[in-house]
């Protein structure tokens, strides 16, 4: 069923596009937690290029983080098994501004694992 004309915005429109293409070529959705143990982001800090990660102690005392990236998610779920692995998401993701403020933003995108062969093709989806 299609929204009434109109409700989208243009954003949502290209979320929705994106979708589909990936789709259409074989990728799965990723989905992830909006928490995950600090650990993961403390041990890769690197990665990040600096200390962004929100975090707070969960109801057990483990220091948890809002996630600040959706790739480290995703290389830390994946088990090598000789299958390849096409994923696309479309996740907020969560960092420590410069200042004592926090941002939310999206990101889009899409990760292969293992040998894949893809025939995807970068394409631009615009609206007017």
């Amino acid at each position: 069923m299609q929204p009434p004309a109109g409700v989208l915005t243009r954003e949502e429109k290209a979320v929705l596009a994106l979708r589909e293409l990936y789709r259409s070529y074989g990728y799965r959705r990723y989905r992830i937690d909006k928490f995950e143990p600090y650990d993961l982001y403390r041990d890769n800090k690197d990665f990040l290029g600096e200390e962004t990660a929100i975090t707070f102690p969960d109801s057990r005392g483990r220091l948890m983080a809002l996630k600040p990236d959706v790739t480290m998610s995703i290389v830390n779920d994946y088990r090598p098994d000789g299958r390849a692995r096409k994923w696309h998401y479309t996740e907020n993701v969560f960092r420590r501004g410069a200042t004592a403020n926090s941002a939310r933003s999206a990101r889009s995108g899409s990760s292969t694992w293992g040998a894949v062969r893809s025939t995807l093709r970068p394409r631009c989806f615009c609206s007017r």
